[in-house]
C-alpha cells in the first residue's frame, strides 16, 4: 500500500548506529590482484593515454547555443550564480575538470545527446556539446545544509534529485535524510520528500518521470509516486545498503544491486519481488536495463560486470578484466556494447556477445559514474576527482 509517513520505531532502534555513518566511499580502497581463473589482460594491447588538462572556470554570462530541448533555453535568463567552465579537447576525447576534486556521482545525456549533465557532492553542470568552445553553464547547491550523497538525473534532463542524510552536528546525524527534486532550469527545489530515517544511497527516476525511487543504507527502497506526494515501501535487501536503482524503460519493473551482493527486480506497481540474481561475491555498486528491457547488467566489488537474462534470472555473460572494484557499468543503447569503470582507472569496452574487450582507456583516476549517449557513439563518465571524461567510440 502507499504510504505517507515512515515508522519512526525504526529511527529509534538505528540512531546510534547514524551516529557513527558508515565511511565506505571515503577511504581508498586496497588493490587485488587477479585471482586465479580469471582472464589476464595484457596492457600493451590496450590504450593508456594521459588524461587531456583541462582549464579552471571562468565568470561571465551565459553564452551557449539556443538548445532544441525543451526548457533549456531558460539558461540564458537564470541568475548570476551560474557560472561558465571551459574544457579542453580533440577529436576523440574531451576532459572537463569541473567539479572542484569532489566524486563526481552522476553522468547522464539529454537533448537527444546534445546536452551532458554531470553532478558531485556540491555542483551540477549543463554542457552544451555544440556550444563555441565547448562552454557550459554551472550551477552550485552547496547551500544544502548536510551532504548529498545520491543524485539521478531525470531521463528529459530537466529535472534531478538530491538525496542527503540528515542534518549533522558534533560529528553526529540528527534524524534521517531527505530527498529534493530540483527544476534544472530555474535552479529551485520543486519538491522535498520527507519521512527517510537513514542516509539514501540511490536515486532513479521513471521514464516517464512520474515515479522516483530511492534505496537506503539498511536495505530500504521507497518509490515515490510525485503527483500524489505519495511512497511505497520496500523491505529489499536484508538491512544492507541499496547501491543502485534502475527503472526498465516502459517503467514497468525496478532493479536494484546491493551491498548483500544481490540484484533484484520488483513490479513498480505493487512492490512485489519478481526476480533475484545471484553470483556476485561481492557488493553490487551498478545496475541497468537494456533499451528493450531483456537484459540486465551488474557491475560489483569482486570486479566483475555481469549480464543476465531479465525474465528468467540467467547468467549470460561474466566480464573479467578489471583489478578494482567496479562503480560504474552501462550497455549502449543498440546493446552490442557495454562499459564499465572502476577503481584501477579505467573504462573498458566490452563486446556484449563474445565478452571480450574491446578497448581499454587509463584515465589514471577512479571511475564513479558513466552512461552512453542515445547514438552509442560516445561514452562519459566521472570521476573520482571530480573530472568528467566525453570520449568517441572506436569500435
Amino acid at each position: 500500500m502507499w504510504l505517507r509517513q515512515r515508522d519512526d520505531q525504526l529511527q529509534l532502534q538505528r540512531m546510534d548506529t547514524l551516529c557513527q555513518p558508515r565511511m565506505r566511499h571515503a577511504e581508498k580502497k586496497p588493490r587485488h590482484a587477479v585471482s586465479p581463473g580469471e582472464r589476464k589482460v595484457n596492457p600493451s594491447s590496450l590504450r593508456r593515454e594521459e588524461p587531456i588538462q583541462s582549464q579552471g572556470p571562468n565568470s561571465g554570462s551565459i553564452q551557449g547555443p539556443e538548445s532544441s530541448h525543451p526548457g533549456f533555453a531558460k539558461f540564458r535568463h537564470v541568475s548570476a550564480r551560474i557560472r561558465l567552465a571551459t574544457h579542453s579537447s580533440d577529436e576523440k576525447q574531451s576532459t572537463c575538470d569541473w567539479h572542484a576534486g569532489r566524486l563526481v556521482l552522476c553522468v547522464a545525456f539529454a537533448g537527444g545527446g546534445d546536452i551532458i549533465l554531470s553532478a558531485s557532492y556540491a555542483h551540477m553542470m549543463i554542457w552544451y556539446r555544440s556550444a563555441k568552445q565547448g562552454r557550459s553553464v554551472m550551477f552550485d547547491y552547496r547551500t544544502i545544509p548536510s551532504a548529498v550523497d545520491a543524485v539521478a538525473v531525470s531521463p528529459s534532463g530537466l529535472q534531478f534529485a538530491t538525496g542527503r542524510r540528515g542534518l549533522q552536528a558534533e560529528g553526529r546525524i540528527n534524524g534521517g535524510g531527505t530527498v529534493e527534486v530540483w527544476d534544472v532550469a530555474t535552479q529551485s527545489v520543486v519538491r522535498t520528500l520527507q519521512g527517510y530515517t537513514t542516509t539514501i544511497q540511490s536515486l532513479a527516476f521513471s521514464p516517464n518521470e512520474t515515479k522516483l525511487a530511492s534505496g537506503s543504507w539498511y536495505g530500504e527502497i521507497q518509490i515515490w509516486d510525485l503527483t500524489a506526494g505519495e511512497f511505497m515501501l520496500i523491505k529489499a535487501h536484508n538491512d544492507d545498503w541499496v547501491c543502485s536503482l534502475a527503472f526498465s524503460p516502459d517503467g514497468s519493473y525496478l532493479l536494484s544491486g546491493s551491498a548483500d551482493m544481490t540484484a533484484r527486480i520488483w513490479d513498480a506497481r505493487n512492490g512485489r519481488l519478481l526476480r533475484s540474481m545471484l553470483g556476485h561475491t561481492n557488493e553490487i555498486n551498478s545496475v541497468g536495463f537494456s533499451a528493450d528491457s531483456t537484459l540486465n547488467i551488474t557491475g560489483s566489488d569482486d570486479r566483475t560486470v555481469r549480464l543476465w537474462e531479465a525474465d528468467t534470472e540467467e547468467l549470460i555473460q561474466t566480464f573479467i578484466g578489471h583489478s578494482d572494484w567496479i562503480h560504474c557499468v552501462a550497455i549502449s543503447p543498440e546493446q552490442r556494447r557495454i562499459a564499465s569503470g572502476s577503481d584501477d582507472g579505467t573504462i573498458r569496452l566490452w563486446d556484449a556477445s563474445s565478452g571480450e574487450i574491446l578497448d581499454m582507456y587509463d584515465l589514471h583516476d577512479r571511475l564513479w559514474s558513466i552512461a552512453f549517449s542515445p547514438d552509442s557513439k560516445s561514452v562519459i563518465s566521472g570521476a573520482y576527482h571530480g573530472k568528467v571524461h566525453l570520449r568517441k567510440m572506436e569500435h
